[in-house]
């Protein structure tokens, strides 16, 4: 979903360059053109992205045709306008899942691997915060179980981009420790203990009304 504050920056500008188009403006047509490719770049979505690029390209060649400029801004405007699709209601079977795990002991990994291999048809096991971080950044999960005993250099800053980006991709962020005491278990979900056990996992995709 794209943040209000983005669509409403993104929108002022729509009507800015719609402004600028009327008056036949030239300096003004290319600033705003130059600042809605950066907002669209910020939205993350490849049809806004694009568009908004062929637009940009196209009002700063020499003598460009306004005619077709306003055709292209005609399409632009129709796919800036649309709302988004409100988000289907997710499946509360299991095996409708995908997760994402970070552990960073080998041991602890390999028995995660086996169990989540035995509850779930669609995850990924990596071992450290830049690599989970990566995932995250690139894919799309319903849920992460996040080593918070990580080792790695930097790893508290790892730990709380993490953190905001779960919040951002809607990712249900489950922090793995063996001292649930920790400061940064305040900012997860959920909580488990490690090694996971089956019982314990179970239990808690239960709480959040999976079976």
């Amino acid at each position: 979903m794209i943040k209000e504050e983005l669509r409403g920056q993104i929108h002022k500008e729509v009507k800015t360059i719609e402004d600028a188009l009327t008056r036949k403006n030239d300096s003004e047509l290319r600033k705003h053109a130059r600042e809605l490719k950066k907002l669209c770049e910020e939205s993350n979505k490849e049809e806004w992205i694009d568009l908004s690029k062929s637009f940009y390209e196209e009002v700063f060649e020499d003598d460009f045709d306004y005619w077709f400029v306003e055709k292209l801004y005609c399409k632009l405007n129709e796919k800036l306008s649309k709302k988004d699709e409100p988000a289907q209601k997710k499946d509360n079977n299991i095996d409708s899942l995908k997760i994402l795990a970070c552990e960073h002991n080998v041991m602890n990994r390999e028995f995660l691997k086996i169990l989540l291999k035995k509850l779930f048809e669609n995850f990924e096991v990596v071992e450290n915060g830049k690599e989970i971080l990566e995932k995250m950044q690139n894919s799309n999960f319903d849920i992460a179980l996040l080593d918070c005993d990580l080792k790695e250099e930097n790893c508290q800053e790892i730990l709380s981009d993490i953190i905001v980006l779960s919040k951002e991709k809607n990712i249900f962020l489950i922090g793995m420790s063996n001292d649930e005491s920790q400061e940064i278990f305040k900012e997860m979900n959920e909580t488990i203990i490690k090694p996971v056990q089956k019982d314990n996992l179970l239990r808690l995709l239960k709480k959040m009304g999976y079976e």
